[in-house]
């Protein structure tokens, strides 16, 4: 009896106390946009406590706390925050709004990447980069690679992204680099391939590159780090972009070509433009549109392609549609569901290897017929999300089917299914000011190809992940995380590895943060790695490529840390960051495809090809340095991209193997660049914006010997051009009003003849025309408002 009084009087003293809290209510907004700001944050410090609250999709909040005197502070991440002293009494209602202005005093964008929640890049423990779309645009990117060529400390070689020497050359197999489409794995289930066309950049809301290991939170293959593209969704103002472009490529430099007899005289004169008066070309068409409809967001966008290549037997035609649709219950405020879509159709004709050099560089190897593919990519994204303000506990549950089903006129169809689902808790601890992260992951793929060993296969994956970033006297940020993951293809021994992650950031002074972060690495093999088993070629002897398959290929681990700094800096109305950072990565079992003479080819077919080995043990350490910055100079809008990386990739232990594979005698890992320099910048004068972009990348020191015995011209090229390449581009762009702009884009300014890969010559100098139509809507808005 005594205790239900007292468990009666206690829930009575319970009821009065609440009787008597003040309610707090209200919306958070950008000052400049009127856009609702979710996520905000909203503390009340009262002498002895605090008190806090974040916003919902709507950027609406409520909070109950005791009548006293508090100091309100509302934050966004990348906004300037508001503070005020405000009274409260009992049973007190206040409505309070918030509208938060830019920080003007720094470039700091918000990104989610590094921790699976909102951050300033500033505050970032690991190296990132961020894209914008306007960069897109105004480049005229095709496909999203073209873009990530931009990025500092970034080539990516025949569709496979290196980040800091990472990863060396790879024949459309396997990815060191994990690419992600909003937080979501899209390497293809069979290869572990990109497929940069397939990436909605017409939808664009930024791209997010993380540099170094980042198997923590993602997995297996984010060996070398992460690029996440994120799709934009709609605000309240609604968006409709069409843009159409037409590019020409003109003949390389000394296209005349004179054969010579023996005693040296002049046999006759061929052009390397082997098109003759039918200039290669690209042209296209995009379409966006992005609206609100009540509690319905619905974002679209298309994407039509043609290009008749440089390269003999290279041909693409594609065309693509998306559609992402989220509804935000009204009733049940913090909950929302979608469906991400995304399909495309290719047509393209497959460029492997040069003939040679001169007139042959732009010439296939060893093919009779044009090798067509037709190939056809799907994603359905289905999630559901639940944010309780109240708890500051978010819920997620994402998914995605991507297919990729493949045709070649070679009668090898490949078929292959990736099913991807993820369930992620998050709980914020205003009070602590620390954000803990965990998540349960499972993937499974199916393949369907008569190119791979063994026939069919199927690869599984589970695993789970924890990771808790805590801010320490509002200057330091600390963040530590571990996964732990489970691999197996087929019925062959499963494989389960831990990782561990470690970082920090401090706010030196203001604008000058140091961070020091160490992150564990590990992938698995890939099926097409494994199981590969095809050649490619008319079949004749010499005249195939074959890739060659190794079931016995051992996953591989490894390291990366880095030390470095980032400074703020602001001249006038210029803003931006400069980042310098001494990095170091090693590896065990490292992965690379290798081409060469394997003990056993194809068939009746030659035995040369690549094949995928454990090429031993590695470090790479290096510097890499950029600076962004954008804002008006001199009263002009400027905006550049900058950065020099130094890269040093040996073998730890260097033997007599390893050195007769090498065209190099020396220890260096092979298809790596020593340094690279690149810079795009861009100011606008009046209605003309001016754009100039550099890429230096240094002598490529070491190719596989088998390049050199095998292929025709490479050993010869490369004496010839055993320098630096340094690439030029220019553009000038008009705009006419807030709708109408035309852009004009030279590619290659001076026409240099070159090679990233040591076997495909790149593109000649290329002219593009683009125009740009934005439908304005503040005018229809001003109109329906004066109605």
């Amino acid at each position: 009896m005594l205790v239900r009084l007292l468990s009666l009087l206690s829930g009575l003293i319970c009821l009065q106390v609440l009787a008597q809290n003040a309610q707090l209510s209200g919306v958070v907004r950008n000052k400049d946009t009127q856009e609702t700001l979710p996520n905000a944050s909203i503390r009340l410090l009262s002498a002895t406590t605090q008190y806090g609250v974040v916003t919902d999709f709507d950027g609406l909040y409520t909070i109950a706390v005791p009548p006293d005197r508090y100091e309100l502070i509302c934050t966004y991440v990348g906004l300037t925050e508001q503070r005020m002293e405000l009274s409260l009494g009992a049973n007190e209602v206040r409505t309070l709004d918030f509208n938060l202005v830019e920080n003007d005093a720094l470039l700091d964008p918000v990104v989610i990447t590094g921790s699976k929640f909102e951050q300033k890049l500033s505050e970032q423990t690991v190296s990132m980069e961020v894209i914008k779309p306007a960069l897109v645009d105004n480049i005229n990117s095709t496909s999203a690679d073209q873009t990530i060529q931009k990025v500092p400390g970034v080539v990516v070689v025949d569709q496979q992204a290196n980040i800091r020497g990472g990863s060396g050359f790879s024949y459309g197999a396997g990815s060191r680099v994990l690419l992600l489409m909003d937080d979501l794995p899209i390497l293809t289930a069979d290869l572990g391939f990109p497929r940069w066309d397939f990436l909605p950049i017409e939808n664009l809301e930024q791209i997010e590159i993380i540099k170094g290991a980042s198997s923590a939170l993602y997995g297996s293959a984010a060996m070398n780090g992460i690029i996440n593209m994120r799709t934009a969704y709609p605000k309240s103002e609604p968006v409709t972009k069409i843009a159409l472009f037409n590019n020409i490529y003109q003949n390389p430099r000394n296209n005349q070509v004179i054969h010579y007899s023996p005693d040296g005289t002049p046999t006759d004169t061929v052009q390397k433009s082997w098109w003759g008066n039918e200039q290669p070309y690209e042209r296209g068409a995009t379409f966006a549109h992005r609206q609100r409809y009540g509690q319905f967001d619905l974002v679209m966008g298309s994407y039509l392609y043609d290009k008749k290549s440089f390269r003999a037997t290279e041909f693409e035609r594609r065309g693509r549609a998306n559609v992402n649709m989220r509804y935000r219950f009204k009733n049940v405020p913090g909950l929302s569901i979608g469906l991400n879509s995304n399909y495309q159709a290719v047509a393209s004709g497959t460029f492997l290897i040069w003939n040679g050099i001169d007139e042959k560089a732009y010439q296939i190897w060893g093919l009779n017929d044009t090798i067509e593919n037709r190939t056809y990519l799907l994603t359905v994204d289905p999630f559901i999300e639940y944010f309780n303000a109240a708890t500051e506990v978010k819920q997620k549950l994402v998914m995605r089917y991507y297919q990729n089903n493949n045709h070649t006129t070679q009668n090898r169809t490949t078929l292959s299914d990736l099913y991807y689902g993820e369930y992620q808790f998050q709980k914020r601890f205003s009070k602590a000011d620390m954000v803990v992260t965990a998540g349960l992951v499972t993937s499974a793929a199916f393949v369907e190809a008569e190119l791979y060993t063994g026939g069919n296969h199927k690869f599984r994956n589970f695993g789970g992940y924890v990771q808790a970033d805590k801010k320490i006297m509002q200057r330091m940020n600390v963040s530590i995380g571990a996964r732990y993951e489970h691999n197996r293809i087929d019925t062959l021994a499963s494989e389960a590895k831990p990782v561990l992650r470690a970082g920090m950031n401090y706010e030196l002074t203001r604008a000058t943060f140091i961070r020091a972060s160490y992150g564990e690495a590990y992938r698995f093999p890939s099926i097409s790695e494994k199981f590969l088993n095809t050649y490619v070629g008319s079949g004749g002897a010499g005249f195939s490529i074959g890739v060659f398959p190794n079931p016995e290929l051992r996953s591989e681990t490894g390291w990366s840390a880095e030390l470095g700094i980032k400074q703020g800096f602001k001249v006038s109305e210029w803003k931006g960051f400069g980042d310098v950072a001494v990095f170091i990565s090693e590896y065990n079992n490292m992965m690379e495809f290798s081409f060469g003479t394997p003990a056993s080819p194809i068939g009746n077919y030659p035995g040369i090809g690549y094949k995928s080995l454990n090429v031993g043990d590695t470090r790479i350490w290096g510097i890499d340095c950029s600076v962004v910055g954008q804002g008006s100079l001199l009263g002009m809008p400027t905006n550049i991209l900058a950065g020099y990386t130094y890269v040093d990739p040996t073998y730890r232990t260097f033997d007599s193997l390893q050195r007769s594979q090498s065209t190099a005698d020396y220890n260096v890992l092979k298809y790596r660049n020593r340094h690279i320099a690149k810079i795009d910048a861009e100011t606008t004068i009046h209605k003309l914006t001016v754009g100039l972009s550099y890429q230096y990348l240094s002598f490529m020191e070491a190719i596989d010997i088998a390049f050199n015995l095998a292929m025709p011209g490479v050993k010869t090229y490369r004496e010839q051009h055993d320098g630096g390449t340094s690439v030029w581009g220019a553009r000038l762009s008009y705009i006419a009003n807030k709708s109408f702009s035309m852009s004009f884009i030279c590619n290659n300014l001076t026409n240099l003849e070159y090679a990233i890969s040591p076997v495909k010559i790149e593109a000649p100098r290329n002219f593009t025309l683009r125009l740009n139509y934005n439908f304005d809507y503040s005018e229809k808005k001003n109109a329906n408002t004066k109605g």
